[in-house]
């Protein structure tokens, strides 16, 4: 098999099981399944992944690694705090796992605690810092309040807007802008009138 291939079809694999994994959960799916999903055997599977666990982690790895180079390709084209909120907020409602609650357990429980520590590193650079950029930059600006004045950081300023967007509001992607307006309003000017 050539190199070239060996990639692609490791991509592929990536690909079939990320959907597999996040629609069903990670007990809920063999290796099996996932090969067939790809057109491949088992030890055509294997050859690229020793097992299951190797595959999940490889998954939530490479998801992560997606969202940290969009997130940081938007920080760079959007500037102003409401833009570069807006924007991000849209780019994680859509691209997210719809079953956000089943990938943390599925993390939490089905994997080593090294696995985790290196999931929970990769989902710090993948959200946790491209959104303290945001604040960070808005606070030296002068666009929102210091953190220093609630005695806290910017990190908690992105922890509340993650913890927004690990619950999204239902909805068709058709509400998507109008999703992401909500929320970015809310972080911005709260629910007071």
């Amino acid at each position: 098999m050539a190199t070239a291939d060996m990639g692609d079809t490791r991509k592929n694999i990536i690909k079939a099981a990320e959907a597999l994994f996040m629609e069903y959960g990670y007990r809920a799916i063999s290796t099996r399944k996932i090969a067939d999903t790809c057109g491949l055997t088992q030890p055509a599977l294997y050859h690229h992944f020793p097992n299951k666990k190797s595959l999940y982690v490889e998954v939530v790895r490479n998801y992560l690694i997606e969202m940290k180079s969009a997130l940081n390709r938007l920080l760079k084209r959007y500037t102003s705090l409401k833009e570069s909120l807006y924007h991000v907020i849209r780019y994680i409602l859509l691209h997210q796992p719809k079953k956000m609650t089943q990938m943390f357990h599925d993390i939490e429980y089905e994997i080593t605690q090294e696995e985790q520590f290196m999931i929970a590193q990769c989902w710090r650079e993948a959200y946790q810092i491209p959104i303290n950029t945001i604040f960070e930059r808005a606070a030296e600006e002068g666009t929102v309040k210091d953190p220093v004045d609630y005695n806290t950081t910017v990190e908690t300023y992105s922890h509340l807007l993650m913890s927004m967007l690990s619950h999204p509001l239902p909805g068709s992607e058709k509400l998507l802008d109008q999703r992401a307006e909500l929320y970015t309003e809310v972080i911005l000017n709260g629910l007071s009138s």
